[in-house]
């Protein structure tokens, strides 16, 4: 301070000690009043310069104020000399007096009575800075130090020991927690406390200790918000500690107060218990006038601060002047001895209290209407919410739960979020609790009547209902239920039997008494199995959630409730049970699973391992929000987890006997009764229909149907007897007997299944029916409804795909909006389902309930037509079952169940044969019978002439993936295997009939049978009829299925859509049965041989097909399809024309490394000659094989170009004269009189009929959809469009289905649905999705006839310019322009403007280049044709987003803003945001728009302009949009770092855009183009440089010639060990599959790729940037910067987005994205980031600041920093893909390698041996030389070494790496080989550890020796020196790297590094990360 002479009263230094010292102690005042911290900051440091004596003055009183933030007092401090004697010489100065804070709050309220209460009072006031210092420390990152905090405290004492210390404080100086506050067992008066534990009783712990729980997690971001950020965690860590356990804390505080009253305790003990619960609302914040409280008391305050309501001088909040007084009385009474009267006042506070928590809600409520994207206000409503929701649960159960819904879970879902919800909900509970509606600040009462008054002593009124603690009753206590058992690591674990199933009793061996009654007597001990059904009944008379959990969990001889879902092994239960393999099947692909289009996913349902889907459907009813119902939770038990072990059981059975495993059980043993004592469990009583049993509860289920066949009870324990007598038998059975024994078991146990299955049914149909959409969403009814679904449902997935999908989302779904109308269809399509589950109409019987109003079931007749033949006898009705084999085969090997599938094709499931419990199997219907000429065929296949092949085998190698099928995946197999048993098994099966029906003819024998089951083996079951020359029914696998699919491909079905093959066969087998009706015998004959060849006309298309599709697409799925084809054609061939048939199986070639067609040409002709051999008729095919060619007709005729030439009105124009075409494109222009006409069409019908035939143009718009997947193939934007769209696979072929058509036809597929439901859609559709399609397909084609360097450019581009006019695309931007705001711009809108203009200047670099391009030519034309495509992509957001905001009526907008998501979304999807595209397509298409989803959605838009090539402007602000609407802002950002130059930058980001389009093309099998991407570019070019820009690549990265910069070390180290091209070499290789990868799945290269990517491509090129920057640094500082941007942009990418901390869902393709995904995995995130990433993010900061400070030399220092940070991650990756866990996924395998060689040259550094053993393994993946344990274990035991070696230390941290103590050894040793890193200093003596010394001349002693430590005050000396002698740069030096401090080991010797002052704080973020002081010192910055 300016003392008055030109000096300073401190002296000459005085204002730096003042900035020093402020640095060092102003930090943790932020934490309690960040207001004084801001003023003193300002003051001392940033206003230093201008300090005035009375600022310095405010600053003293400030700072003495904030003492008790510091946690010291004035007495501590003492009185400053200074200050004193500066008021002494200068009278003119005053200082302020230090006075300590009050005891007392300044409403009043004093804590000033006995036992020292008045400091006890005020050191528990502090409770909230403890809040503040956990919530602050959360916010940094630092979870381990808030850990602490909450666990120990910091602040506020307890101060009181005894039996009234609740938390168990010990002395008078225990610290209060956080954490003993959340585990109070609280007062039984304290209905708080009790709300919360019984409300959150289950849900996170075994004790309900939600609060704790809840914070933890928050705390350490796990689980649900482990993708929280930091400040999220924060506020819901403060929320819950604040609302929920310091609130339930003070109450109970006062509850003991006025118990301590009753019970006349003396000292006053009364008193302090209600000063802390005081306290505990208040805290010291709320007494202080500048500083914001924090704890309930805040919280009205900050309501009313809100509102403006606040009143008085103190601006107090009415509600904490009502609680004040509350609060006084009742301690006053409580001093007068009064207690009842005080507790009264306890009730009356507390509900002040949850007038609070209502207000808040409300308040958030209306702050996440205004704006559902603020992330804060989500979660600080959510806070809020979980607070409140469990006082609401006893008094407004459903308005709590429309609070939940709406606000109580995290993540937020926003599209669900309703304020009026809330309101009301609020209201209804406010009215009910009887809330003083004037005390709140938001509007949510009507007509609000003011509270009674407080003398009313109306209490009674409202008060929340006593809940009694959550007490064990007798039978629960028997569990045992202690800490032990709730400790989840020390539970025992589920056993398993010697062989499957479940275990056999370990306590007891005598076999247990008979079961029912004396109906079943067992031979083992089945006393455990049985008491799980006396679990199951305690359950189902549980009052208490816990009690039932407990006894759902308890597991006794290794067996519980829950094991019997979480216990089985994925090999021994697909291998064994069929039904098991079925449901995960159903549930899986249902809208719950996790379907994946690639047929890849690693099964899940409801985000859980499929395995354990019984466990998960249990744990969503037991969580479910209508809340607990006890017999619910028991009933699903037993339909989920019993049910299904009472099948495995019997399956295990049948399998013991069958493998020979019986004779290794103990005598006795008997498997059979383990699932008997399932099914009666305990019940005795015959009759009775009340117990738990399965027994019981079919026999209940009995009761409610009439006219049923049999008892399913009787036939079960009658087949039970049979099986265990079978299971007895096997014993003495040879092992070729015990195999036929136990395959008839197993037939007995499909039988029992079968049975089983009945009540299943029988209770569906019964809860479908009693309910029928008519309950409430609480009712349990209506889950039961859900639950029987969840139960039969996935039987009819095997059978009818789409009648389940429909079944499951009508009942599991969208059950909250059930129709009742459907019921009728419901039931309708069960009845005609009912064979899919193996059961039969008499089986089931009819419902009590049903009506003469219900649809009758109907068993299947053997007169029912099968596509239009009427058969005559029963045997196409078994033949016709062939299909559910079939369909369970396939999927089967989906599953990779591949045993089972086999086993049902080797010995059946549905098809039964005339001996008991046995099947006629798939394997054996091809072998003839007896019947000459059939023989012949089928030798043909089985042993051809001049072949050693078995063509038959195909099917079985396919459905066991060996041979040509080992490297595909289970898709792939699963359709080759469909197709093989098609062609070849059911294909010879029709032939042997067919000529066993002649024969029998002839000889007067059944030739009925014969011919039916032809028919039959043709068409399969599941196509009913055809109708009006319509096929009925569903998909089929069949030969019929075969050629209808054929005809929709090659577009030859006939008018009604029927292939005219099966027209022809189904004729010819009517007129075949006519004729041997009337014994013409020879001319049936003649039908026979015409059937015969129209089935191998399918054969020649099916072939055609997939050969010429397998050469365009490159696609493994077709060429495997094309070699299955080869095997069901040629044989048949070969007594024709041996030639062709060889010609084909030359050119048609797969085995266990490779599938190849090399000469589709040579196949066709070869086709062209068997078709003119055999006759077959031409007509028939679709393929061009009558052509001798497989060139089919250019749609577009370009061959036919003419010039554009002057008539006598000049030449032809578009856009108005704007462009002149080069050629002739009139006719095309004229697509504009077809879209006219279907937009102005009269009605629906005409408009859809132009759209089908008007070829105007040339073409009609359908085919612009039809023909794409040929003529668009190789296009990258078509088929993103198809990967974005595709909604399903079909098993049977691999290809994709959207919409129950081919993706590929997604144009028309949407076009005929939009044109179906309007004329403005459909008029929409068109523009949007055909002819805009089309339009780009055409500029592309102009890009490939530039890259032609023979063939000159001629209309191409013309065409697309014709088609943007023509096809009124260019009118719908005129319209959408204005809307937008956008001006005309030279007679056209903006979007237009840039398209007219781009096209002709695409024009002029074809004329340019004389219409032949070289390469600058092709690359200016791609930049132009992609800049035009961006403009193009606009419009139809502008057409998006019209649709959300224009003026139509709600149907309309909803209808339109769905075919809109369908036109935009997939260009999301293609930034790579498919998490983004997929819920705004659920939202907008699955759900239906409503009007609250347009800002969401517009958000969503708006953040990937960028990525479109688009930028706000372009798009323009809606005129429509309100403030409600997000603003667009262009921002380029990379997650959170702004680069210098942002537009250069931006553009390098988006390479990871051609990451995302390699991804999508390699997943669609799509590799030739996903390799262009990768070769030529697509998203990069050079905006700033227009003379040079070009496309570059991901491949111009990996080349040294297109390298700008190689001299760094890790280029040296890289090209040394791998070779300077092994990047791009691995990436070609399993591109090409070849190498490494020749032998791998599509799934496993297109992970490889992705890894090589962000691991080698991206790392290294980002290096070369990196090292760049550096080198260029001191030359040209902005080449510098602009490098070290790219770095950044290279590393991280653009799909991370603008965010700090990059893209929550994990979806960056680059470098950063491998933290992400290992941190996710190895659960050590922080702040859903990888603690590399945040300290990478860190250093690249620190990078770009240096270059803008043109300081190199710490630039260099930073990178070798980012250098080693940069290892990290690399390691961690490696580390992933050993894990074992991931090991056993097998397309993972490929990836694994790559990671492995991404950082060997690393590891091959440090030490060759353990990474050349590291290499060799996981290379070896193709052999799986061991398993995945021990590879992890020979993994983890290199890295081991690796870690141990000297020389890891100077280039890695491996705690860094992981915290596995296995790697990271302790006996860390370094060593001098790297010269730059740190050397051994070896001292004369070595020092001894543990000796005493003393410091400071003896006034501390320390226990062990800390000479090292102190020696570093030498080198503070030594600093000081330097700095006199004004030698800077050694000061730094000694600084920096230390000079006196040395470290020792253990042993006391050197280690030779040194500590250095520096290193204190460049460490501290690792040493000092859990330490408190440390985070609050960098939490002000």
């Amino acid at each position: 301070v300016d003392d008055g002479g030109g000096g300073y009263l401190g002296g000459a230094d005085g204002r730096d000690y003042m900035i020093l010292y402020g640095l060092v102690t102003l930090p943790p005042i932020i934490i309690c009043d960040e207001g004084a911290y801001d003023s003193l900051f300002d003051t001392t440091i940033t206003s230093a310069k201008t300090i005035t004596a009375e600022r310095a003055y405010d600053a003293v009183g400030t700072l003495y104020s904030r003492f008790i933030c510091l946690g010291i007092t004035c007495d501590e401090v003492g009185d400053s000399i200074f200050l004193r004697d500066s008021i002494d010489t200068n009278p003119g100065i005053s200082w302020p007096t230090c006075q300590d804070p009050i005891m007392d709050l300044k409403q009043e309220y004093q804590g000033n009575f006995p036992l020292n209460s008045q400091e006890r009072f005020l050191e528990f006031l502090k409770v909230d800075l403890d809040v503040r210092v956990i919530g602050t420390l959360v916010e940094m990152g630092a979870e381990t130090a808030a850990y602490d905090a909450y666990r120990w405290g910091m602040h506020s004492t307890e101060s009181i020991g005894g039996n009234s210390a609740p938390m168990g404080a010990e002395s008078a100086l225990d610290l209060f927690s956080m954490e003993s506050a959340a585990e109070l067992s609280y007062h039984p008066d304290n209905t708080v406390g009790q709300s919360f534990l019984q409300y959150f009783s289950g849900t996170t712990t075994a004790d309900g200790n939600f609060a704790q729980s809840q914070t933890l997690k928050a705390l350490m971001g796990q689980d649900e918000f482990l993708v929280a950020t930091l400040t999220q965690r924060r506020i819901v860590a403060e929320s819950i500690m604040v609302m929920t356990t310091m609130h339930a804390y003070a109450i109970d505080s006062m509850y003991q107060a006025v118990e301590s009253c009753n019970n006349e305790d003396d000292d006053g003990i009364d008193a302090w218990l209600w000063d802390r619960g005081v306290a505990s609302l208040s805290g010291w914040g709320q007494e202080d006038d500048h500083a914001n409280g924090i704890l309930l008391m805040g919280v009205a305050r900050f309501l009313c601060e809100e509102d403006g309501a606040c009143e008085g001088p103190g601006d107090i909040s009415p509600v904490n002047d009502l609680l004040m007084e509350a609060l006084i009385e009742g301690k006053s009474r409580l001093m007068d001895g009064e207690c009842d009267v005080a507790k009264s006042q306890i009730v009356d506070a507390e509900k002040l209290l949850v007038t609070m928590l209502v207000d808040l809600v409300a308040l958030f409520a209306e702050k996440i209407a205004a704006d559902t994207t603020d992330a804060d206000n989500l979660v600080e409503g959510y806070g809020a919410a979980v607070a409140l929701i469990p006082l609401m649960q006893p008094i407004a159960p459903n308005a709590a739960v429309d609070i939940k819904s709406n606000m109580g879970t995290f993540p937020n879902e926003t599209t669900t979020f309703s304020k009026d919800d809330v309101f009301d909900a609020l209201r209804i509970f406010v009215t009910t609790a009887q809330i003083d509606c004037t005390l709140l600040t938001r509007e949510i009462c009507e007509g609000a009547q003011p509270w009674p008054d407080d003398d009313d002593d109306d209490d009674e009124d409202w008060d929340f209902p006593t809940l009694s603690p959550v007490v064990l009753n007798p039978t629960d206590e028997t569990l045992g239920i202690d800490e032990d058992y709730a400790a989840s690591n020390n539970r025992p674990m589920c056993g398993h039997g010697i062989f499957g199933g479940v275990p056999s009793s370990v306590t007891k061996t005598e076999a247990s008494v008979p079961l029912l009654d004396g109906a079943y007597v067992p031979t083992s001990n089945v006393d455990h199995i049985v008491r799980l059904t006396e679990s199951l009944s305690e359950i189902a008379k549980s009052s208490s959630m816990l009690a039932a959990r407990q006894f759902y969990e308890q597991i006794e001889d290794g067996v519980s409730l829950e094991c019997l879902s979480t216990g089985p092994r994925w090999v021994q239960i697909t291998s064994t049970n069929p039904l098991y393999v079925i449901f995960m099947y159903g549930l899986w692909t249902g809208d719950g699973g996790d379907e994946d289009g690639d047929g890849y996913s690693n099964k899940m349902f409801d985000d859980k391992e499929i395995l354990n889907y019984g466990d998960t459907i249990v744990n969503d009813e037991f969580r479910k929000s209508s809340g607990f119902d006890s017999q619910l939770f028991a009933d699903t038990i037993r339909i989920m987890n019993m049910w299904m072990a009472t099948i495995t059981e019997l399956y295990q059975a049948a399998s013991n006997c069958r493998y020979g495993y019986v004779d290794e059980s103990s005598e006795g043993f008997n498997r059979v009764d383990f699932a008997a004592a399932f099914w009666f469990g305990s019940e005795q009583d015959a009759d009775s229909t009340e117990g738990w049993s399965l027994y019981s509860w079919a026999k209940k289920a009995e009761e409610e149907y009439i006219g049923q066949s049999a008892g399913v009870n009787d036939g079960i324990i009658d087949l039970l007897g049979n099986m265990q007598r079978a299971f007895n038998d096997c014993r003495a059975l040879s092992d070729g007997e015990q195999e036929t024994r136990g395959i008839k078991m197993k037939g007995m146990a499909d039988e029992i299944a079968r049975m089983m299955t009945v009540p299943l049914v029988q209770h569906f149909i019964h809860n479908l029916a009693e309910e029928s959409g008519m309950a409430t969403e609480e009712s349990d009814e209506r889950n039961r409804m859900v639950l029987y679904a969840l139960g039969v449902l996935p039987f009819i997935s095997i059978c009818d795909e789409d009648s389940y999908d429909f079944l499951y989302y009508d009942l599991v779904s969208r059950i909250d909006s059930y129709n009742s109308s459907d019921f009728t269809d419901h039931i309708e399509t069960i009845y005609s389902r009912l064979e899919c589950l193996g059961i039969t109409c008499d089986m089931v019987g009819e419902s009590i309930l049903a009506s003469e109003n219900w649809p009758k079931c109907k068993p299947p007749s053997a007169t029912t037509e099968i596509a239009g033949y009427s058969p005559t006898t029963d045997a196409s009705l078994q033949m016709l079952k062939f299909d559910l084999d079939i369909g369970t085969i396939l999927a089967f090997i989906v599953m990779e169940a591949n045993n089972a599938a086999l086993d049902i094709y080797e010995n059946g499931r549905n098809v039964k044969d005339d001996y008991s419990y046995t099947y006629v199997p798939l394997n054996d219907v091809k072998e003839p019978q007896d019947y000459p000429e059939s023989s012949e065929v089928y030798q043909a296949f089985t042993n051809p002439t001049n072949s050693d092949v078995d063509y038959t085998l195909v099917t079985k190698n396919a459905i066991m993936g060996k041979e040509a099928f080992l490297w595909s995946s289970p898709l792939q197999n699963s359709a080759a295997a469909s197709l093989a048993i098609a062609t070849i098994d059911m294909h010879l099966s029709m032939l042997d009939d067919m000529r066993g029906a002649i024969i029998n003819c002839r000889s007067g024998g059944n030739w009925a049978d014969n011919w039916d089951s032809a028919v039959a083996a043709m068409v399969g079951w599941t196509v009913d009829a055809i109708k009006d020359d319509q096929v009925t029914g569903v998909d089929d696998y069949l030969l019929f299925q075969l050629a209808e699919e054929l005809c929709v491909e090659f577009e030859t079905c006939g008018d009604e859509g029927l292939s005219p093959i099966n027209i022809r066969i189904i004729g010819q087998f009517m007129v075949g049965r006519e004729r041997m009706t009337s014994l013409s015998c020879d001319e049936a004959e003649y039908s026979v041989t015409a059937i015969e060849k129209d089935l191998q006309a399918t054969l020649v298309d099916n072939l055609a097909y997939h050969t010429k599709l397998a050469v365009s697409d490159q696609a493994d799925t077709h060429c495997l399809m094309a070699y299955v084809a080869m095997n069901a054609l040629v044989p048949l061939m070969r007594s024709i024309n041996e030639t062709s048939a060889k010609t084909i199986e030359d050119h048609v070639v797969a085995s266990a490394i490779d599938c190849v067609v090399d000469d589709v040409e040579a196949v066709y002709q070869a086709l062209n000659e068997h078709v003119i051999a055999k006759g077959i008729d031409c007509a028939l095919l679709g393929s061009s094989v009558c052509d001798g060619t497989s060139t089919t007709v250019d749609l577009e005729n370009n061959s036919e170009y003419t010039p554009n030439i002057d008539d006598a009105d000049g030449k032809y124009t578009i856009f108005s004269g704007e462009y002149e075409p080069m050629t002739n494109v009139e006719r095309l222009h004229g697509v504009s009189t077809v879209v006219n006409a279907i937009c102005d069409a009269d009605d629906k019908e005409v408009a859809k009929n132009t759209y089908l035939t008007d070829e105007t143009a040339g073409l009609s718009i359908k085919s612009m959809s039809i023909s794409a997947k040929y003529a668009m193939t190789d296009e990258l934007q078509y088929n993103q469009y198809v990967y974005a769209l595709q909604d399903s696979v079909d098993k049977t072929d691999g290809s994709l289905y959207f919409d129950g058509n081919p993706a590929g036809d997604y144009a028309n597929t949407i076009s005929s649905d939009a044109l179906d439901t309007s004329l403005l859609l459909g008029c929409s559709s068109v523009k949007a999705l055909n002819i805009w399609m089309w339009t780009v397909h055409k500029l592309n084609d102009a890009i490939t006839a530039c890259k032609d360097p023979v063939t000159p450019v001629t209309g191409e581009l013309d065409e697309a310019a014709a088609l943007w006019d023509g096809g009124l695309l260019f009118d719908m931007a005129e319209q959408l322009g204005p809307k937008f705001g956008q001006v005309q711009v030279d007679s056209m809108t903006l979007l237009n403007r840039n398209i007219v203009d781009r096209l002709n200047k695409a024009q002029g670099i074809i004329l340019k280049s004389d219409n032949k391009c070289d390469n600058i030519a092709v690359h200016d034309l791609r930049i132009i044709v992609k800049e035009t495509v961006s403009y193009m992509t606009a419009v139809l957001i502008q057409s998006f987003i019209d649709s959300m905001l224009g003026e139509s009526p709600i149907r309309e907008k909803q209808e339109m803003v769905e075919l809109m998501s369908f036109a935009v979304l997939p260009h999301i999807k293609a930034c790579g945001h498919e998490a983004a595209s997929e819920k705004l397509y659920n939202d907008l298409v699955g759900g239906g728009f409503e009007e609250r989803m347009s800002s969401d959605t517009l958000s969503v838009l708006q953040s990937h302009y960028n990525c479109l090539g688009l930028s706000c402007g372009e798009i323009g602000r809606h005129t429509a949009a309100s403030s409600a609407h997000p603003l667009c802002t262009d921002n380029h950002d990379i997650a959170g770092y702004t680069p210098i130059n942002a537009t250069k930058t931006n553009m390098l980001a988006k390479l990871d855009l051609d990451v995302v389009a390699i991804h999508q093309m390699m997943s669609m099998e799509k590799s030739e183009v996903a390799k262009r991407i990768y070769l030529e570019g697509h998203n990069y070019y050079d905006y700033d440089n227009q003379a040079d820009y070009s496309f570059v690549s991901l491949h111009n990265l990996t080349q040294s010639h297109t390298i700008e910069y190689t001299d760094f070390e890790m280029y040296r180290l890289y090209s040394e060990h791998l070779g300077e091209d092994f990047g791009n070499s691995l990436v070609i290789d399993a591109m090409d599959r070849q190498g490494i990868f020749r032998e791998t799945t599509a799934a496993q290269r297109d992970l490889a790729v992705n890894v090589a990517i962000s691991s080698i491509v991206s790392y290294m090129s980002a290096l070369e940037a990196l090292y760049l920057s550096v080198s260029v640094c001191e030359s040209n500082q902005s080449e510098s910067a602009t490098a070290f941007d790219g770095a950044v942009a290279l590393l991280i990418g653009s799909i991370e987005g603008r965010g700090l901390g990059g893209n929550i869902y994990q979806e960056g393709r680059m470098f950063y994205s491998i933290g992400k995904r290992t941190c996710n995995h190895f659960r050590t995130c922080r702040g859903g980031d990888a603690e590399a990433n945040v300290e990478l993010f860190s250093a690249l900061k620190e990078g770009q600041d240096f270059i803008q400070q043109g300081d190199c030399y710490e630039l260099a220092d930073i990178a070798e920093t980012i250098n080693a940070v940069l290892k990290v991650p690399l390691m961690q990756s490696l580390l992933y893909f050993s894990d074992k866990t991931i090991l056993e996924q097998s397309d993972d395998d490929a990836a694994g390698y790559v990671a492995t060689m991404a950082v060997y040259p690393i590891l091959a550094d440090i030490d060759p041996i353990p990474a050349n053993t590291i290499k060799s393994n996981m290379e070896d993946f193709r052999q799986s030389p061991m398993d995945s344990e021990a590879l992890e274990d020979t993994v983890h035991g290199a890295l081991s070494d690796v870690f141990s070696n000297p020389k890891t230390s100077t280039i890695l941290d491996c705690l860094l790496v992981t915290n596995l103590d296995e790697i990271c050894s302790p006996d860390e040793t370094p060593d001098n080989g790297n010269p730059n890193g740190p050397v051994y200093i070896k001292p004369e003596i070595p020092v001894s550890p543990e000796e005493p010394m003393p410091i400071s001349n003896g006034l501390y002693v320390a226990t062990n020796y800390v000479g090292d430590r102190s020696a570093i005050s030498l080198d503070v000396q030594e600093i000081r020196e330097r700095m006199k002698a004004k030698k800077f740069k050694r000061a730094k030096e000694y600084y920096n790297e230390g000079e006196n401090s040395k470290i020792y080991d253990e042993n006391g010797i050197p280690t030779g590094e040194l500590r250095s002052i520096a290193g204190f704080s460049t460490e501290s973020s690792v040493t000092m990360r859990s330490d408190p002081t440390y985070n609050h010192q960098i939490s002000q910055r």
